[in-house]
């Protein structure tokens, strides 16, 4: 017997094909690679293993037909573009808007961004592309749910001023890329799932003549992945602009003219619309070209908040900048609710516990804090207690130039007029009218849940009755039988009987625990005391100033838009975007490991000048 034996037994047994051994026929046998001539298995990712099994072909039939040739009506000559007012604090578009990418640093690649086109669709038929260009596996992954780990793409169209969170109101509908349409927060699988460097074409088709009218479509590599889906009664009506949301990926955009995989039939493309059929967005750019920053200046929960509310649907234009904003923004994404509020929690500092480290530290107030500037918008910066502190409210001026930005204290402070304590009134009676509703409800819940038990517990005690009747029943006639062949009930006499065991057991004692030697502890701790020491003493003495105070400026001055990176003189790599101001490099496929290198377009000769740089993310990604 024992591992000797078995061995001896498999050698002696006869040899049979690996496939009868598992039941296999040579046909279902799958092919194993050879690692020695072919080398180790390609690593798939997560989206093309969700899209491995898909038919290459699902067969649809398709009514669209070519577009008519004889349309002579003036073309959109103004470029799709990508306004800040209709992005998400994380999103950077690159390249014009062809490429939009997202902050990963400091926990904002949990968070969904979002980006709506300036440029709608309100008649005619039209189509659009998206490819995904990497997939972004940070470091800190792994140590979060499923739900949020995975990467997110969602194509559609939406209503103007509709949530930048695409699918999750009724006036936007979009498709995802397991291959769901989604819209009000209902999902539907209509396709197979597309992924990277796939081209996904959109087709929206508001052509009333049209058999497909007020559909949109789904096109994978020019090929109809779905059949057309009808669009929303909330869509209906309203010119519908390109929206695309994403998590863990960058994409690239294209709007046309020419396609990156053209459809079975002719269709042209939203850049080469008709001006008639198309709606653009104002632009947000103030007429002076200045944007507007507000401070305001608050008790911390005495009402500040509740005036932001209401400055904010006066003013919609204004993006808000505060604590209670990014836990939003972070439910939004898909994160858990934060835990039970602590004593110290406000508005203003609010806490929150995710469970990841990176979200937990608020490392994320800083990456937004020092992006925000440098993409134009109108902001209210939300930090009562900063905004109340000299030296804090001066370093959060100091990031918003006054050449882009006019800086503007509002002190909410003193009696507040009669619309206000109105509006507010009415917010505590419709939060309490909820809070009752919800109270209501939850012991209805209760009540369900207690007669639910009761029940049970009622129908678990008769069944107790009914099995102890049973049981005497039988017992009754175990002893009537007995009885008749003349034993007792209680067996036979002289019957052996276990008697109990005699004497007790000493307990034994507990092994005593070694201690650690204090030696070694100290030891370490002057070795390190030593290190701080030569540490200090290395460090170099602060330099004296040499420099003076230059002398006041006369003449022409270059313009702030005449110092940018041009494609000829930056690696492949580089992404600029706003304006050059944000520097990004792609990370996929390797291009993490290769060094990234750009020159500026505007040079010194003479004179004394300077620039500043900031480091503002640092991506670490997964397993690295």
């Amino acid at each position: 017997g024992g591992r000797a034996g078995a061995a001896k037994r498999a050698a002696m047994a006869p040899k049979r094909p690996i496939q009868q051994m598992r039941g296999m026929t040579p046909k279902a046998m799958p092919q194993m690679p050879n690692l020695l001539h072919d080398g180790p298995p390609a690593k798939v990712s997560r989206l093309e293993d969700a899209a491995g099994d898909a038919p290459a072909n699902p067969g649809f039939a398709e009514r669209e037909v070519d577009a008519s040739p004889g349309d002579t009506r003036p073309r959109l000559d103004a470029g799709v573009a990508f306004d800040p007012a209709d992005m998400t604090l994380n999103v950077l578009p690159a390249h014009d808007g062809r490429v939009l990418r997202a902050l990963s640093d400091g926990g904002l690649h949990f968070f969904l961004a979002g980006a709506r086109a300036s440029t709608g669709i309100a008649q005619g038929r039209y189509f659009f592309e998206v490819r995904v260009l990497e997939v972004l596996n940070p470091a800190d992954l792994r140590r979060t749910s499923h739900a949020i780990q995975k990467p997110v793409v969602r194509v559609g169209v939406s209503a103007a001023k509709s949530p930048l969170f695409l699918g999750e109101a009724e006036d936007g509908i979009c498709f995802d890329m397991d291959g769901y349409v989604a819209s009000g927060k209902q999902r539907s699988l209509v396709a197979r799932a597309f992924k990277r460097n796939q081209v996904v074409g959109l087709l929206v088709n508001l052509d009333q003549a049209s058999p497909n009218a007020n559909t949109i479509s789904l096109f994978h590599d020019g090929q109809r992945a779905c059949e057309p889906q009808p669009l929303p009664e909330a869509c209906k009506g309203k010119p519908l602009f390109p929206h695309i949301c994403f998590r863990h990926t960058s994409v690239q955009l294209n709007f046309g003219p020419s396609a990156l995989a053209p459809l079975p039939f002719k269709c042209p493309m939203l850049q080469d619309a008709a001006k008639a059929d198309v709606t653009l967005t104002p632009s947000s750019v103030p007429k002076d070209g200045k944007f507007t920053v507000v401070f305001p200046a608050a008790m911390p929960d005495h009402g500040g908040f509740d005036w932001l509310d209401t400055f904010l649907d006066e003013h919609p234009g204004f993006v808000e900048l505060s604590d209670r904003k990014l836990v939003e923004w972070a439910t939004a994404s898909g994160l858990p609710k934060p835990a039970k509020h602590g004593p110290k929690h406000s508005n203003d500092k609010p806490e929150w516990m995710f469970g990841v480290p990176s979200l937990d530290a608020l490392e994320m107030r800083k990456v937004v804090s020092a992006v925000a500037p440098l993409v134009p918008r109108q902001y209210v910066v939300m930090e009562l207690k900063s905004n109340l502190i000299e030296a804090e409210r001066a370093e959060m001026t100091r990031r918003f130039a006054p050449t882009l930005y006019r800086r503007i204290a509002e002190v909410v402070v003193g009696e507040p007029p009669e619309d206000f304590k109105q509006r507010v009134r009415a917010m505590v009676l419709k939060d309490k009218q909820a809070r009752l509703d919800d109270e209501f409800k939850q012991r209805q819940v209760d009540l369900q849940r207690k007669r639910a038990i009761e029940q049970k517990q009622k129908e678990m005690v008769e069944r107790r009755k009914a099995l102890a009747a049973q049981m005497q029943a039988k017992k009754d006639e175990q002893e009537a039988l007995l009885a008749q062949i003349g034993r007792g009930p209680d067996g036979a006499e002289g019957e052996p009987k276990d008697d109990p065991m005699e004497g007790t057991k000493d307990e034994a004692d507990g092994a005593a625990k070694e201690e650690a030697p204090e030696e070694g502890k100290e030891e370490a701790k002057e070795e390190a005391d030593a290190k701080m020491e030569d540490k200090k003493a290395k460090e170099p003495e602060k330099p004296k100033e040499l420099e003076q105070d230059a002398a006041e400026a006369a003449g022409p001055r270059v313009s702030p838009g005449d110092v940018a990176f041009g494609g000829s003189d930056s690696t492949l790599n580089v992404l600029p975007t706003m304006g050059g101001r944000l520097l990004l490099g792609l990370t996929e496929g390797g291009l993490q490991h290769l060094l990234a290198g750009t020159r500026a377009s505007v040079g010194l000769k003479s004179g004394r000048y300077m620039v500043e740089v900031k480091i503002v993310e640092i991506a670490t990604r997964d397993g690295e």
